[in-house]
């Protein structure tokens, strides 16, 4: 196993890790909009 194909494993990892942290804080924002405009009205 080569230095390079570990950086390439570990960048997918991470960028796998960092899209699912995106999209939970994303859906999570979103609720709180939801959440808000709810309680003006």
């Amino acid at each position: 196993m080569t230095w390079s194909y570990t950086k390439i494993h570990i960048g997918s990892y991470v960028m796998t890790y960092v899209s699912k942290l995106f999209l939970w804080f994303v859906r999570d924002f979103s609720d709180v909009e939801t959440l808000s405009i709810q309680a003006c009205n």
